[in-house]
């Protein structure tokens, strides 16, 4: 998987952003194995993973978290970007399975409650 990472961004002809040319770099230096290769990267593409990973999870009611994990890490490897992307698809999932919005954001707000203490953490919650 990670080789087909790296030939598909050689091959895109479009925008190379800083976290994917930071793959990219991380891949060509040896840095292959999960999460290793993803970049210290805090932008907002963790949003749409999460919005992929409820997609995903379609019909499920819990959230596949070591699927999400792996959908932001890979390429984002950023504890800020992990806990954003867990908060929004925590968020999703629930409002795709019947919660009101308000429900869903104390929800996914307890999910990130839960999680270990780190500076990431301190500036969103």
């Amino acid at each position: 998987l990670a080789a087909a990472w790296l030939a598909f961004t050689r091959a895109y002809t479009g925008r190379h952003d800083g976290a994917m040319k930071a793959v990219a770099k991380n891949m060509e230096e040896g840095r292959t194995a999960f999460p290793d290769m993803g970049a210290d990267d805090n932008q907002a593409h963790c949003f749409f993973k999460a919005a992929v990973a409820v997609a995903a999870d379609a019909g499920s009611a819990a959230l596949d978290r070591a699927r999400l994990n792996t959908l932001i890490r890979f390429h984002q490897n950023n504890e800020m970007a992990w806990l954003c992307g867990l908060f929004y698809a925590e968020l999703l999932h629930a409002v795709k399975n019947g919660g009101a919005v308000p429900d869903a954001c104390t929800a996914a707000r307890a999910v990130l409650d839960a999680e270990p203490e780190s500076e990431a953490k301190s500036q969103i919650v």
